[in-house]
């Protein structure tokens, strides 16, 4: 447990508490075991479906971790241990123990796996070293298995002495993309160190794996401290993060009084500027974090960052829209954040809080899920997420319509919550302690205190299991944390349409007939104008038989979750039908009795024709290429397949002259809400873009929800121009395709249409 204490050393004299650090250390150890206690009693919280779970416990004092090439996970005690995780269990013997100095911040500090480690077993250690001379040691051993290979160790890098201070040792240690070791030296409680060339304290270093220094360091010609720094100006950087595709290098740097910081040293020789800068500067002279929070309580708030890891695995089932953000805890306040890098400034949104108390080093797993250490439970954990059922009701997001201040700690919030998994039945909706239920539609009006940032919306929906639950930063969106919702805007102009009368008409809006920002498949549309006869069925179909001829214009209304719309509008051409002969037999229409949903691409339909002119003869009925004549009175059932969304009805009927012909576009009654029993909703069109932002001239896709129709995939500029065009006449289950941008650096758009479904997503190219 001494190790609480050298973390609340390592911040401003322990900061807040600067008063305990003149106290006794059994005290603080007493309030590290109250403190931890109280953490692991309060509920963790994560995103929607994220849970942590135990992968082993018994760790004591684990200060870092590595994960083998093999998938075995490594963690260093501060007492000297080394202990390995294999097939899920903790090995009762030791890797290796070593004799270090344990006192305050010193120990068994750092490890690393060379990247040969598969034939040469090689494993790098930064440890104490207690006699003759106190300094910290980087060390090779070479491994049998799961131990040690007995007298293989050999010191590759003996640092400086330490003074009397027992903290700021660091201890990262990874290999870089160069096949390099980088190590984060701390500057032992003695700032004046981090700024001088002459000594390895208050450093980065970059080293060969024997130790020697790179000919391509930034101080070449210098002492043999010199040659191997990398980076300087920094307190005491305990983690390092290096992105696994493009090589960049974050520094973690645990702060002072006011600030932690994530350094970008990808490029070599810089400045971070401590002790002169805490935190962001002007000054030319010092590199500026990509980013750095503040000391103190309450949301991105904390004491001492102590891990963060560039979340790339090679594959994950965590949502798409983690893969590319940088991950990283508190020790103090004991939360996970996410970075989005692809923004500048990077932005900061929370991700999970109430950890185990006193975590620390972060990693992505090569299981693509996150794996942290806890202190004060001597554990390692697992973070993992659990996909819900796609066909669940679920709420997934919100739109944010407008946020006005009321007073310093009030505000007024106006928003829209944003659902998958409806089914058209009602929705009652609710904020737990802001909003009893109600089933009206939002936008829902609030007024909440900036004391309460976060609110949880709960929605339950007729007919569908459970209650739909999300918890939403209100006041990170008020604060900017999200992009202000815009207003629709027509897109393709609708053509012109002709009906006949007494025909029946069928017709589908178009999904490219509008375009949205930030809810492009959220869109719900309203129609008027429609002649005598006609009628819209949602969410985007107009049928019906007209009664009268003329020409009308149709309008069209769009409106987004936040309430606001863009029009468009169509001529409408009735014209008049052929006076049939009072006495001639023909097909009319037709009555959809039911359409069942039998796999993606094919249905179970049983439909009535409807006739005029019958005169009680025998009627033989037949759908060409689907149906044999048959003089048994309907309804027909029969099986048809969504890529053939028409079809042709033929009747004869007896002493009649001629056969009665009927075209009838069933996919379209079976996806408007037209009568149907037992039909089942299509799935949703749901596009993961792999890679965004997107650094090269193309982008790949993955679509999923179109499956047997027709696919249309476009990209355009930001001015609506189409680069890319193409068509899939059938989609399976998963589509994916690779579409090509233009050369420039911008903004472009992805759209992916089917009959009944659009999706825009918005493309970033750096």
């Amino acid at each position: 447990m001494t190790t609480f204490y050298k973390f609340l050393q390592r911040t401003a004299k322990c900061s807040k508490l600067v008063w305990l650090c003149r106290q006794n250390s059994q005290f603080l150890l007493f309030l590290a075991l109250v403190l931890g206690t109280v953490n692991l009693l309060q509920a963790q919280t994560y995103p929607a479906n994220f849970s942590q779970v135990p992968v082993a416990t018994g760790i004591n004092t684990p200060t870092a971790m590595a994960f083998a090439p093999d998938g075995r996970i490594f963690i260093t005690q501060q007492g000297g241990a080394l202990r390995v995780i294999k097939n899920g269990s903790l090995l009762a013997a030791p890797f290796v123990k070593l004799t270090v100095d344990s006192t305050g911040e010193r120990g068994l500090l750092g490890l690393a796996f060379d990247p040969n480690f598969a034939s040469n077993h090689f494993i790098y250690l930064y440890y104490t070293v207690p006699a003759p001379q106190l300094h910290n040691r980087i060390s090779r051993f070479v491994a049998n298995g799961d131990v040690v290979v007995p007298g293989s160790e050999t010191a590759i890098l003996d640092l400086d002495p330490l003074g009397n201070a027992s903290n700021h040792n660091g201890g990262a240690m990874t290999f870089g993309k160069d096949g390099k070791l980088y190590i984060g030296v701390g500057e032992n409680a003695t700032p004046a160190n981090s700024q001088t060339l002459d000594n390895y304290l208050g450093k980065v270093l970059r080293i060969n794996a024997d130790g020697s220094a790179p000919a391509d360091n930034p101080f070449p010609s210098g002492s043999a401290s010199q040659r191997r720094i990398w980076a300087y100006g920094l307190r005491n950087p305990y983690t390092i993060a290096i992105h696994p595709v493009s090589g960049k290098i974050f520094v973690n740097d645990v702060g002072q009084n006011d600030w932690e910081e994530i350094n970008d040293a990808t490029t070599s020789g810089l400045n971070f500027g401590w002790p002169t800068v805490e935190g962001t500067s002007s000054n030319p002279l010092y590199a500026n974090p990509v980013f750095a929070y503040p000391h103190g309580t309450g949301d991105g708030k904390g004491c001492a960052i102590t891990g963060g890891t560039f979340f790339n695995p090679s594959s994950t089932n965590y949502p798409a829209s983690f893969i590319g953000k940088y991950f990283y805890q508190d020790f103090c306040n004991n939360w996970i954040n996410v970075l989005d890098l692809s923004v500048n400034p990077a932005s900061r949104a929370p991700f999970a809080t109430n950890l185990p108390g006193n975590s620390l080093s972060i990693l992505t797993g090569p299981d693509g899920n996150l794996y942290f250490l806890s202190i004060s439970a001597g554990a390692l954990y697992k973070i993992i997420y659990t996909a819900p059922n796609p066909n669940a009701f679920a709420i997934t997001g919100v739109t944010m319509v407008n946020c006005a201040t009321i007073t310093a700690g009030q505000r007024r919030v106006i928003f829209s919550p944003q659902y998958e998994g409806i089914t058209g039945q009602p929705i009652s909706f609710s904020v737990a302690n802001e909003l009893s239920p109600t089933t009206n539609a939002g936008p829902y009006t609030l007024t909440l205190y900036t004391d309460n940032p976060s609110i949880t919306l709960k929605a339950v929906q007729t007919g569908s299991v459970g209650e739909a639950s999300f918890t939403y930063n209100w006041l990170a969106a008020c604060s900017g944390g999200s992009t202000p919702n815009t207003p629709p805007v027509a897109g393709t102009p609708i053509p012109p349409q002709s009906a006949t009368v007494g025909q029946n008409f069928n017709f589908l809006i178009p999904a490219n007939a509008f375009n949205d920002a930030e809810t492009p498949s959220a869109l719900t549309y309203s129609v008027s104008g429609l002649p005598a006869g006609l009628n819209f069925v949602g969410p985007a179909t107009i049928s019906g038989i007209p009664s009268t001829s003329g020409v009308a214009t149709v309008s069209v209304k769009a409106t987004d979750p936040g309430s606001l719309t863009a029009g468009s509008s169509f001529t409408l051409t009735v014209n008049p039908g052929a006076t049939p002969n009072p006495g001639s037999f023909a097909i009319t229409g037709v009555t959809m009795v039911n359409c069942a949903t039998i796999t993606a691409g094919q249905r179970s339909v049983r439909i009535n024709p409807q006739y005029s002119g019958q005169t009680g003869q025998p009627i033989s009925f037949s759908i060409a290429n689907e149906l044999s004549p048959t003089t048994s009175l309907g309804p027909y059932t029969v099986t048809l397949f969504t890529d053939n969304p028409t079809i042709t009805l033929k009747a004869v009927q007896a002493g009649t002259a001629g056969e009665a012909s009927f075209t009838y576009n069933w996919l379209s009654f079976c996806t408007s809400g037209s009568p149907r029993l037992g039909a089942e909703l299509p799935s949703a069109l749901t596009v993961t873009v792999l890679g965004n932002p997107v650094l090269s001239e193309s982008v790949d896709v993955d679509v999923r929800g179109a499956s047997g129709q027709s696919l249309r995939l476009q990209t355009l500029d930001s001015q609506g121009r189409s680069l890319f065009d193409t068509t899939i006449d059938q989609a399976a289950p998963t589509e994916r395709a690779t579409l090509q941008l233009g050369k420039s650096s911008g903004i472009y758009f992805l759209q992916a249409n089917t009959p009944t479904q659009k999706q825009v997503i918005k493309l970033v190219k750096p």
